[in-house]
């Protein structure tokens, strides 16, 4: 795990990254999507796994806005067409049909 906090909090981390910290096995991460995307940063941290042979789990910790959810969803998918005014939830909730 020191191996990864270094890549990702230590000289030549990325800009993106604005808190890493490690709590025994796990390691809690927050960057900004406006700098670095979600496939940028998580293809970096397991480009760091594979090193070790090591798989990752991935938990939201904190609630994502339309916005960054349809654009991890266009990177994720390759489908950049993916925007918040195509989000039916989001149509529905903009002419009232749902709250």
């Amino acid at each position: 795990m020191p191996f990864l906090e270094e890549a990702l909090a230590g000289r030549g981390a990325p800009a993106a990254v604005s808190l890493c910290e490690r709590f025994g096995n796990v390691l809690l991460l927050e960057w900004n999507l406006e700098r670095a995307s979600a496939l940028t940063v998580m293809a970096l941290i397991d480009v760091e796994l594979l090193r070790v042979k090591c798989g990752r789990t991935t938990h939201l910790l904190a609630r994502l806005s339309l916005e960054s959810w349809t654009r991890i969803a266009a990177e994720g998918l390759q489908v950049p067409e993916i925007a918040p005014d195509r989000v039916l939830e989001s149509l529905l909730e903009r002419h009232g049909v749902i709250d």
